[in-house]
């Protein structure tokens, strides 16, 4: 898989939230499948139920994390 990723044009309203498309795109000949919630290294709070998603040679899947700033977490305290 090849991942790019991007800032979404509809976000979540409020200050400090925002929200990402995160594009895979298929390079290996053979079909895989996606499962469960896209991770980052940042505390995740995952909502409602991750489906699996077969992705042939080719194929594209996306994903839309949203996020809220939690204050004083990037400032190191």
């Amino acid at each position: 898989m090849k991942a790019t990723a991007r800032q979404a044009a509809e976000r979540p309203a409020g200050p400090g939230t925002g929200a990402a498309i995160v594009e895979f795109t298929h390079v290996s000949p053979r079909t895989c499948a996606l499962q469960g919630h896209p991770t980052v290294p940042l505390t995740v709070k995952p909502t409602g139920t991750a489906a699996s998603v077969t992705v042939a040679p080719g194929g594209k899947a996306w994903v839309k994390p949203t996020f809220v700033q939690v204050l004083g977490e990037a400032d190191g305290h």
